[in-house]
């Protein structure tokens, strides 16, 4: 449909491009036009405020009334009222077919209205407040006053909640039963100190919960009594008050609570600095490995807190990954002061340093910043590695697999397969584990040798581990596992060709490789990106942990470390979830997804490439389809543990990688 430059309102059909209607009715530009939910009518308005009903069966007017030219008429959800607005000031609901006045309002100076999904209520929006109101009754239900003049307003689908987009820049979430608000948000459209578009944001609760992008996090702050001066930074409330899916859960359920008030936080902050090198980050450093040295200070006493806050967990990351930690208690001397040096490398161009630690209270310090350059001198070829696990036969009985081992063959080629075609790498060395070289003690030894601690090799691991070197900040590791799963008491284990039990029945750590064990394991490689694919059951334990949360915080794990050091982990189930492989596919089926409509074909990309983000994402999405247009039983071989009628669902992905821009997205695939 479209309103001409002057009276007539005019529609084609879709299907074949044939004008259905041309109504003449206006006698000045048409300014306003709207469908009803159901298609059945069409309302029209002009600059005049005159507004007409369309019947889009027999194409004639069946009503005409005046409308505020500052609020548009709207329909109800069930297309059987109009609300308007009339002389800015009074608000009207008529039945859209018959013209029948159901209500009659005066409010100030009226701007907008809008019906909630059940038709039950009215949100009118007057000059200083918002109120809400019974439909027909127009008894008044709730008032809300945003700080700032409201733009828009809209409920949310559920009709829960309000939003509003106000004058001051914000959006407002407003629980419509309440009035509360519930969330402030922003998006930063621009950043004022570049002038470059800026797509970091953030969402606030007024109890002090936050979520947003990393670059938002430095615009909260937390104040305290109602005094301008007595405030802290962002650092305080990471332990307490950093919420991620902050949005996600106040709109799906009730509204999450911090923990503790924030006025009974220790607050007091570690103090970190960068001592040495001192020197500019304009001059280029033509040293592959460079000395730095920090000092670390406790905050001292403070009213409701004796003693000093102590110091603890120091992180030094390298352009946003984590390569040196300092665990535990830090030694401090007489005035509370620790030193301490780390050797890191340093890689062609910027490399900008950040460190931090906590206090006792794990509260998080400030960050410290350093910044060398490295010059072309230290230009490196770049590797990627690919450690492809598969097992389809076990030493213990019962265990066995048909696809685990044609799977890491097809990823792990179809990745080389790929990453050639694109020349992102100067070399791509393939490890291979498969049956009976998918040992325990194969695996560790592998990623001890790409942390550059190669160790002695026995006669058969020598030519098993001939591609695998010490991994540099260039380089990007992929690590993918096809076999069986299983998460125990908290715990994940990748059950290896020797996996065994204790005497207890309990998972021998000698013979499997726990979630714990590849924390320690990655801790200690500085890579520039590592990828982790697990194709097992019960696989999506390994992102979980006592501390759900991802963030600049004093937890531990292999999910927090993939958090400090950027990783990507791909699990193919949730924690409680088999994994499956389907003989209709050849595969399990996310490797199906990953390769043979990830990397084969287009089916994943947006346009012509695929890259990293988008090709795991793909996968979360396309398991549980294919899942269910696959498996018409329930005997399919599962990964790790039997799937019965009972405990059957559907197959989800698990996705972890942080979510702020990349500069420098991995491609996977060109189509």
């Amino acid at each position: 449909m479209s309103g001409s430059g002057g009276r007539h309102v005019k529609i084609w059909r879709v299907s074949d491009g044939r004008r259905q209607f041309d109504f003449a009715k206006h006698e000045t530009f048409i300014t306003q036009l709207a469908f009803s939910p159901d298609g059945a009518l069409l309302m029209s308005g002009d600059m005049d405020g005159a507004v007409n009903v369309w019947d889009l069966k027999t194409g004639t007017a069946i009503q005409s009334f005046k409308s505020s030219d500052l609020a548009s008429p709207v329909f109800s959800p069930d297309s059987r009222l109009l609300a308007a607005a009339e002389d800015d000031d009074v608000v009207y609901i008529v039945n859209a077919r018959t013209g029948s006045v159901l209500l009659r309002r005066k409010f100030d100076a009226v701007y907008g209205v809008a019906f909630s999904p059940d038709g039950r209520s009215l949100a009118v929006h007057q000059q200083k407040s918002i109120v809400l109101i019974e439909v027909p009754s127009g008894k008044i239900l709730r008032e809300i006053a945003p700080p700032a003049q409201t733009a828009n307003l809209r409920f949310t689908p559920d009709g829960r909640a309000l939003l509003t987009s106000d004058s001051d820049g914000l959006m407002r979430l407003w629980d419509a039963g309440t009035g509360e608000l519930t969330l402030t948000l922003a998006a930063m459209e621009r950043n004022v100190d570049t002038y470059q578009e800026d797509t970091s944001w953030l969402v606030v609760s007024p109890e002090g919960l936050f979520d947003g992008s990393p670059e938002a996090w430095g615009k909260v702050s937390f104040r305290f009594n109602g005094k301008t001066f007595d405030h802290s930074p962002v650092e305080i409330g990471f332990k307490t008050f950093f919420w991620p899916g902050l949005l996600a859960d106040v709109m799906s359920g009730p509204r999450p609570k911090p923990a503790e008030e924030i006025s009974r936080v220790d607050r007091r902050q570690v103090r970190v600095a960068f001592i040495s090198p001192d020197r500019s980050p304009d001059a280029p450093v033509d040293t592959r490995q460079v000395k730095i040295r920090l000092r670390v200070t406790e905050a001292g006493p403070a009213p409701g807190f004796p003693g000093g806050s102590g110091a603890r967990d120091l992180r030094v990351f390298r352009n946003g990954s984590l390569v040196k930690i300092w665990r535990g208690d830090l030694t401090l001397d007489q005035g509370g002061t620790a030193v301490v040096d780390a050797d890191v490398l340093l890689t062609e161009g910027e490399n900008q340093f950040v460190a931090y630690a906590f206090s006792k209270a794990d509260i998080k310090s400030l960050d410290a910043t350093l910044e060398l350059a490295g010059s072309k001198a230290l230009h490196r070829p770049k590797t990627a590695y690919i450690i492809a696990v598969g097992l389809n036969r076990y030493l213990r009985p019962g265990l066995d697999l048909k696809y685990a081992v044609s799977d890491a063959r097809d990823f792990a080629e179809q990745i080389a397969r790929q990453q050639t075609a694109l020349a992102n790498y100067d070399a791509i060395k393939t490890t291979w584990l498969l049956d009976t070289d998918a040992t325990a003690e194969n695996l560790r030894a592998v990623l001890a040798r790409l942390a550059g601690r190669p160790g002695a090799l026995s006669p058969a691991q020598t030519p098993l581990l001939k591609n695998v070197d010490r991994a540099h900040p260039e380089d990007t590791i992929f690590i993918y596992f096809a076999g069986h799963g299983a998460a125990v008491a908290g715990r994940f284990y990748l059950l290896t060709h020797d996996f065994a039990v204790d005497g207890r029945g309990a998972v021998d750590p000698a013979h499997a490789v726990s979630d714990e064990d590849l924390g320690a394991l990655l801790a200690d490689i500085d890579v520039g990106r590592v990828v982790l694919v697990i194709d097992a059951c019960q696989s999506g334990q390994v992102l979980e942990a006592e501390e759900k949360r991802r963030g600049p915080m004093n937890s531990k794990g292999l999910a927090q470390l993939a958090y400090e050091k950027g990783m990507y982990i791909l699990a193919a189930s949730q924690a409680y979830q088999a994994a499956l492989e389907a003989a209709q596919l050849g595969h399990g089926f996310l490797t199906y997804a990953l390769i043979e409509e990830g990397l084969k074909s287009p089916a994943a990309a947006r346009g012509k490439s695929l890259d990293l983000r988008t090709w795991l994402d793909f996968a979360t999405t396309r398991v549980p389809q294919l899942q269910s247009a696959f498996l018409s039983g329930l005997g399919e071989p599962a990964r790790g543990v039997a799937v019965t009628r009972t405990a059957y669902s559907l197959q989800r992905p698990r996705v972890f990688y942080r979510r702020e821009p990349e500069p420098h997205p991995l491609i996977v695939a060109v189509f």
